[in-house]
């Protein structure tokens, strides 16, 4: 089956379904590791890579910059990258002045050994600033070449609607992509340690429906390893039922997905990525792995007709 590409609307971007994550490039993935599951992805299709300066303390940027160095092959991908996330000693803490959102980018052009970024996010909100501060930056670096369009990670909707508006008011795209904490198994979940990742709710599901030229793009898209975890059924893992997953719901949610696995001869991660086939609207879950098996498997979960009524849940 061949796999359906997905277009934003008022943009020239023709993406993969998956984006690659490379949250751990530079640390626990090594360089080999990392060319080695690019070169799995490309040849799978793939075109979207994920990054963002605050990466393991940006040496995943620096990794990916000797990859395209070697590799000599940039103009393949949709590279995103991020800036303005906070310290990570105060999350609290807003970085997302002019100079701290131009340095970030400065810094991540360098280290990316790139001209240009094709998606480039506001990693976190400053709500004590007016969305005008944010749409003004970006347009600035649209301008100037730096970057080709821009979005956001953790704003709430009420903030996103306010840049939308703004930004069609002074005729400028707007924000094309959206990245929040969305999946299988957040319904259910206990509060995240971190209170200023944004969850994907009814209201911004709605939104996206209504609004497909600002793509959905959620992060922790495998739950952060839990129902693996779970079906690893390591009695040594005294620490997995601290995970903020482990939820009578979704121990209960674990034995639809293994029906759902078995009903289609589908891998725990595709069934799990399936997941998102069944909004009403487009969505490309970003996915990372420093192994070759683990990105074969991801990406077949593109090959399944996967039908809705599966993941009412």
């Amino acid at each position: 089956m061949a796999t359906k590409y997905i277009s934003i609307p008022k943009t020239d971007l023709n993406l993969y379904p998956l984006g690659f994550g490379t949250v751990d490039a530079g640390g626990v993935m090594s360089d080999q590791a990392l060319a080695d599951c690019i070169a799995c992805y490309l040849d799978f299709g793939g075109n979207v890579i994920d990054t963002a300066r605050v990466y393991t303390d940006g040496k995943s940027e620096e990794a990916l910059g000797r990859y395209f160095t070697k590799a000599q092959n940039r103009d393949k991908f949709v590279l995103i990258t991020k800036g303005g996330h906070p310290p990570m000693s105060d999350l609290h803490h807003s970085r997302l002045s002019e100079e701290e959102v131009f340095s970030d980018l400065e810094t991540s052009l360098k280290c990316l050994n790139t001209d240009y970024i094709d998606i480039y996010f506001f990693h976190r909100d400053d709500v004590t600033r007016p969305v005008s501060h944010f749409i003004d930056l970006m347009e600035k670096l649209v301008k100037a070449g730096k970057i080709r369009y821009y979005g956001c990670s953790n704003w709430t909707l009420e903030r996103i609607k306010e840049a939308d508006a703004y930004a069609a008011s002074i005729g400028a795209r707007g924000f094309v992509a959206n990245q929040m904490f969305y999946n299988i198994g957040c319904k259910y979940m206990r509060p995240f340690h971190d209170d200023t990742l944004v969850l994907m709710d009814d209201a911004m599901y709605k939104y996206h429906k209504e609004n497909p030229q600002n793509l959905a793009m959620p992060y922790f898209s495998v739950c952060s390893g839990f129902f693996h975890r779970l079906a690893a059924n390591n009695p040594s893992d005294t620490t997995l039922p601290q995970s903020p997953y482990y939820t009578d719901k979704n121990l209960e949610l674990y034995e639809k997905i293994k029906a759902l696995m078995a009903k289609y001869h589908a891998s725990l991660s595709q069934i799990i990525l399936g997941f998102y086939t069944a909004a009403d609207f487009n969505v490309i879950p970003l996915y990372g792995s420093g192994k070759i098996e683990f990105v074969k498997d991801a990406t077949g979960y593109t090959n399944f007709d996967f039908a809705p009524e599966d993941f009412v849940f």
